[in-house]
């Protein structure tokens, strides 16, 4: 058998109303639901268990409030009938019994008490017999025009009641809404909720509070409180139908630590009074009427006062371990006067420090140059003061925030510390907490900056100014110095169009820190087709980390232009369907620790396959692979072209083509693998020797110095031959052209052919920024900050790109 918990209501109140006389009155009360089953409606909050019948249940709660309301009414001449009297299944009426009830009874009001859930923030839904006002559909059972506006102004009146409660912070105003026209939109009900489902009288369903916004569940568990809105409903009817004023009033308040937050995980409503401790156990002292009110141990700090004359009354709020407050209140006929009594901790000794960061273990110990300067008290501390006694030098900018109640303050520079420094940081004796005791001495600590500071971007996919970043849901790949925090990396990189509407991605699709440590990436797809010839940008917000807490000082941007890279109105000379017209050849290639060819269905841009290219070197420099063409029966001439579908890999390596003839061997360069998606890329043939045939006989892969060139897995497809080159430019295809050393310490030269003329060189970061240029044929780098750049060098036959990389 169902254990009945039986609300005990000891209304030991007199309201004393003589002037109110609510005989005539009929009110039928249905608090909603009713047992402890599935459906009643179980909050689970410490210290109870799931399913504990002393815990938070929706249908004890209305009960309690609907068996205070329905004393209340009796007491003042009212006729009325409830639903249910116990909170037991066998209580819990059907709703169309509800109704059949109320309409029977032939109620002035049939007022369904509940309270809300699903939204985890705070605020009242009224739900009256009938439509919205600027609903004109019929719908079925709907209410006669009079019992629908009638249910309409009584909703309006409580709503405004219940809206008065300063015990609770309310995340919006109130809601009306008529049941046929919410339940039709919100559930597709057009029939409108059961328990207003075909009633003859006026009829509302009152979601008081949202109940499973956990500080209102805690408030909801104290008795006084469930008065209270059994209160306001009792006022609503008194206003409503007899246009009356109730003689006495109530003092309501909570008790709760003037500083210190609340610590629960649970959500509460920002700059409300729920962010800070209520206080178990508080005593509330009511001078004049010689009353006493502790508040109970369910995380509320409610207290309540009843049935008080108006006047001005004395109040004395005291709790173990804090200090007292004293203070006055006016009551009001007919009102609740609300408090937020907030009182101090005493702290009875100085404020000290307990931990600190960065904490130097010797004076050779190094620490992140990005560190956030964080101190830990033994008290929660006057932030201002706390401010004004910091010092740090070398002198800083930056920003404080203190967290945990003020017991912790830290100290966030806006940009990186200098590396290779030391700091000394003071906080003077003159910090205090909120009793006015300051520290007894200075407290004073140093430390010393490791020689790097900034999360550095190494590679990116698209580069700033990118125009072959092919339409079909592209990937993008941004490869940073050291192994990245996750967090913020889902909402801090995005893709925008040039109106600035943000591109949804492919969740899916994330993948994080897949490159060799120690460095990091992001990659991602979008989740839609871009527009051919359309611009966009990636945005990289400042302030991403590494997993050293190193974040990115600058907010980058990456603009780039939607192509379409299938070339399809070309000659087509292999396809690639099938993986035996490529073989490795390992003679000719150089520190190479495997390499393979296989064909791919996961990466291809016609038929049904591509040939997948893999390699690793053996070291970070000096590394070829050969795959030879096997039968090669391709052929070509200095007037011809030669294009491939190319899907990168971000390597920076460079791909050749290997042509022979009876005489002559040449390797044509046909692209810098710097991208991470599909492009075509072409080559110009005019190098080859004249009126010679040229058999093309592989592919080589020439390693380059760049972060992911030890290894690398490029997919192919359709090889093309034509006459004149597609692209304009071909910027990258300048012959004798040689940029050294790379990586670089102090200077970046360029060896070039007889004659190519050097009109100008340019140094930009990965993220478009120009850092320095040159007119000569050498650039200085001697004071650039370590990383990888992009090479720019415009000569008088075209423009050379490569990416370099300066290493100190």
């Amino acid at each position: 058998m169902k254990k009945i918990l039986l609300p005990i209501l000891l209304l030991v109140f007199s309201l004393n109303l003589i002037a109110q006389d609510l005989s005539g009155v009929r009110i039928y009360i249905n608090p909603g639901h009713g047992g402890y089953d599935a459906n009643d409606r179980n909050v689970v909050i410490p210290p109870f268990k799931s399913g504990d019948p002393n815990g938070f249940w929706e249908s004890s709660s209305n009960l309690h409030k609907g068996l205070y309301l329905k004393e209340m009414l009796d007491s003042h001449g009212a006729s009325t009938a409830i639903s249910r009297v116990t909170n037991t299944t066998e209580d819990d009426l059907p709703l169309s019994q509800i109704v059949r009830s109320g309409n029977e009874f032939n109620a002035d009001l049939l007022l369904s008490i509940h309270s809300n859930a699903g939204g985890l923030a705070n605020h009242i839904l009224m739900l009256y017999a009938g439509r919205d006002l600027n609903d004109t559909k019929i719908y079925p059972t709907q209410p006669s025009p009079e019992v629908e506006r009638k249910s309409r102004a009584i909703s309006e009146v409580i709503a405004k009641n219940l809206y008065m409660n300063k015990l609770t912070p309310w995340a919006h105003p109130y809601t009306l809404r008529g049941d046929k026209t919410a339940a039709s939109q919100w559930f597709g009900w057009p029939n409108g909720y059961g328990v207003l489902r075909g009633v003859t009288v006026p009829t509302v369903l009152s979601e008081g509070s949202m109940h499973d916004y956990i500080p209102e569940t805690y408030r909801l568990m104290n008795m006084d409180y469930k008065y209270l809105e059994a209160w306001n409903f009792f006022k609503s009817i008194a206003d409503y139908f007899k246009s009356e004023t109730i003689p006495h009033g109530i003092i309501a308040g909570s008790v709760r630590d003037k500083f210190i937050e609340n610590p629960a995980p649970y959500k509460k409503i920002s700059n409300s009074h729920d962010l800070f401790k209520p206080i178990n156990g508080a005593t509330v002292k009511l001078i004049e009427k010689d009353l006493t009110y502790t508040t109970d141990t369910l995380n509320n700090g409610i207290y309540v006062f009843k049935n008080l004359e108006p006047g001005e009354y004395t109040l004395e709020v005291s709790a173990k371990g804090y200090h007292s407050r004293t203070f006055k209140m006016t009551v009001e006929a007919n009102t609740i006067s609300y408090d937020d009594t907030r009182i101090n901790l005493i702290r009875n000794t100085p404020p000290e420090v307990v931990e600190y960061s960065p904490h130097a273990l010797t004076s050779d110990t190094v620490m992140l140059a990005s560190s956030t300067i964080k101190f830990k008290f033994n008290w929660d501390v006057d932030a201002e003061s706390a401010k004004q006694a910091f010092s740090i030098s070398p002198a800083v900018e930056g920003k404080f925030e203190f967290k945990e109640s003020n017991f912790v303050m830290e100290f966030i520079p806006n940009e990186p510390l200098d590396i290779s420094t030391v700091y000394t940081v003071v906080l003077d004796k003159t910090l205090k907490h909120f009793d006015g005791l300051s520290m007894e001495e200075d407290f004073t600590f140093q430390f010393k900056t490791t020689d790097r500071n900034r999360l550095r971007l190494l590679a990116s996919y698209p580069l700033d100014n990118e125009t072959n970043v092919d339409y079909k849901k592209p990937t993008f790949t941004f490869v940073f110095d050291k192994e990245l925090m996750t967090a913020e990396l889902i909402d801090g990189v995005q893709v925008y169009d040039m109106d600035g509407n943000m591109l949804k991605k492919n969740r899916r699709s994330l993948l994080h820190n897949k490159v060799p440590a120690p460095m990091g990436s992001t990659s991602f797809m979008l989740g839609e087709d871009l527009v051919p010839g359309k611009q966009y940008y990636v945005s990289i917000a400042k302030g991403i980390k590494d997993i050293d807490g190193v974040f990115l000082t600058d907010t980058l941007l990456f603009s780039f232009t939607a192509s379409d890279e299938r070339i399809t109105d070309k000659t087509v000379v292999e396809t690639y369907e099938t993986s035996d017209k490529l073989s490795y050849d390992e003679a000719q290639s150089v520190n190479v620790t495997k390499a393979s060819v296989t064909r791919s269905s996961a990466k291809k841009l016609f038929g049904s396959y591509s040939n997948n290219l893999k390699y690793t070197f053996s070291s970070s420099e000096g590394g070829s692979v050969v795959y030879k063409i096997v039968d090669s029966v391709f052929e070509a001439t200095n007037d011809s072209t030669v294009g491939l579908h190319i899907y990168g890999d971000m390597s920076g390596n460079e791909m050749y083509l290997l042509f022979e003839s009876e005489t002559d061997t040449k390797e044509v360069l046909l692209d810098s693998i710097h991208y991470g998606g599909w492009k075509f890329a072409e080559a110009d043939l005019s190098v080859l020797l004249p009126k010679t045939t040229y058999r093309l006989t592989g592919y080589k892969l020439v390693q380059r110095s760049a972060p992911l060139s030890e290894s690398g897995s490029i997919f192919i497809d359709n090889l093309l031959l034509y006459g004149e080159p597609i692209t304009s430019v071909i910027s990258h295809k300048l012959e004798d052209v040689t940029i050294y050393p790379n990586p670089a310490k102090d200077i970046i030269r360029v060896s070039k052919g007889p004659h190519q003329i050097v009109e100008e060189m340019q140094l930009y970061a990965l993220n478009g920024k120009l850092i320095r240029s040159s007119e000569y044929d050498y650039l200085l780098v001697d004071d650039i900050p370590v990383g990888t750049y992009l090479l720019k060098i415009r000569f008088n036959e075209g423009v050379y790109s490569t990416p370099v990389i300066v290493r100190h």
